[in-house]
C-alpha cells in the first residue's frame, strides 16, 4: 500500500475538513433561502456561483502566489467542492424534466453552467488585477 502514506494522509484529513466547512456554508445558505421550490433553485444557484468564483480565484492566487499544493487543493477540492452542487442541480433537472416542467428546465440547466463558468473566469481575473 505505497499509496498511503502520512502526506496523502493529511491531505485528505485537510481536505474533509474543507468539505465540512464548505457543506456547511451551504447548509446556512439554504436555511437562509429556503430547501423547496424556488428557494431551493436559488440557494443552489448562489452556492454554485460562489464556489465557482472561488474555484477561479483559488487557482489564479496558488499560481500567482506559488501557494502550497495542499492549500489550493483543500480550498479548491473541500471548501468549494463542499460548497457547489451540481449533483443537486442535476436532480432537480432530472426532475423537472420527469415532471414535464417545460422549458424553463433547459434554461436553467444551461443558464447554471454558462453562469458558474464565467464566475470561474472572474474569480480568476479578480485575482490576476490584484
Amino acid at each position: 500500500m505505497a499509496w498511503i502514506n502520512s502526506l496523502t494522509i493529511r491531505l485528505r484529513v485537510v481536505v474533509a475538513l474543507g468539505g465540512v466547512v464548505g457543506a456547511s456554508m451551504r447548509l446556512g445558505l439554504l436555511e437562509l433561502v429556503g430547501d423547496t421550490g424556488t428557494s431551493l433553485l436559488i440557494a443552489v444557484g448562489v452556492a454554485n456561483v460562489v464556489g465557482s468564483a472561488g474555484v477561479g480565484a483559488t487557482v489564479e492566487a496558488a499560481r500567482r502566489w506559488n501557494w502550497p499544493p495542499t492549500v489550493r487543493t483543500t480550498l479548491v477540492v473541500g471548501v468549494c467542492g463542499g460548497l457547489t452542487t451540481f449533483s443537486t442541480v442535476s436532480l432537480e433537472v432530472a426532475r423537472s424534466l420527469r415532471d414535464a416542467a417545460g422549458p424553463g428546465t433547459a434554461v436553467y440547466a444551461v443558464v447554471s453552467v454558462v453562469v458558474c463558468v464565467v464566475a470561474v473566469a472572474v474569480g480568476r481575473a479578480v485575482v490576476a488585477a490584484s
